[in-house]
């Protein structure tokens, strides 16, 4: 919450949580932007402690690999594993519907990007290609500069949306949740090989494309 003010870093609201005493120049400062509910969301929702006999505990054993980046100390709330979003945003970043592609040669700046998503700030809906956001690190907790989410889990997350949308896995996974909703539903282990072929023929087509 204060690394990003108390405030939603795509839509701008503010939370229902922010001081009293600052709420009325903060709503000053943004008019027009509403009270909402914002939750944190964690851009790889796993801690990279899960015990190894779990198979989604190679989720970041993959993004190790894929990244190159050490994740030693990290945890699922660690500040460089969140983004501030409404509790819509959440769901949509979280769906792989909303994610942020980093800007060349700006430090921690990001184009927002989204695909079937209605933003709860309707007023964003016709800023595509030109909404950016810039994640501060100024705010200090206990005597420490709080981080900005790590640029390297954006960009993978980034790039799992666009291979998601490409290969049409999206809604597949998007089922999987609604699944998960619902009592007496299981997950088809049929779509998740499904999902999976279609994944890696996504990347071998990158592959040789790039090669």
């Amino acid at each position: 919450m204060s690394r990003e003010h108390y405030q939603c870093i795509v839509t701008g609201f503010l939370s229902d949580r922010i001081p009293y005493d600052d709420l009325e120049s903060r709503a000053m400062q943004h008019p027009g932007v509403g009270i909402a509910d914002l939750e944190a969301a964690c851009i790889v929702p796993l801690a990279p402690n899960t015990p190894s006999e779990a198979p989604i505990s190679h989720t970041w054993d993959m993004l190790k690999s894929w990244t190159q980046m050490d994740t030693e100390g990290y945890s699922m709330e660690c500040p460089e594993n969140s983004v501030l979003l409404t509790r819509r945003e959440r769901r949509a970043f979280g769906m792989f519907k909303l994610w942020f592609e980093c800007v060349p040669g700006a430090e921690h700046t990001y184009t927002v990007s989204w695909r079937d998503h209605q933003f709860s700030n309707i007023a964003l809906s016709d800023e595509s290609g030109r909404l950016r956001v810039v994640f501060e690190a100024q705010e200090v907790y206990e005597g420490e500069v709080i981080p900005p989410p790590d640029a390297r889990l954006l960009r993978a997350h980034a790039a799992l949306c666009r291979v998601l949308h490409a290969c049409g896995a999206v809604k597949v996974y998007e089922g999987w949740k609604e699944d998960e909703a619902r009592s007496k539903r299981v997950v088809d282990h049929a779509s998740l090989v499904y999902v999976n072929s279609l994944l890696m023929a996504r990347a071998q087509v990158e592959a040789n494309a790039s090669a």
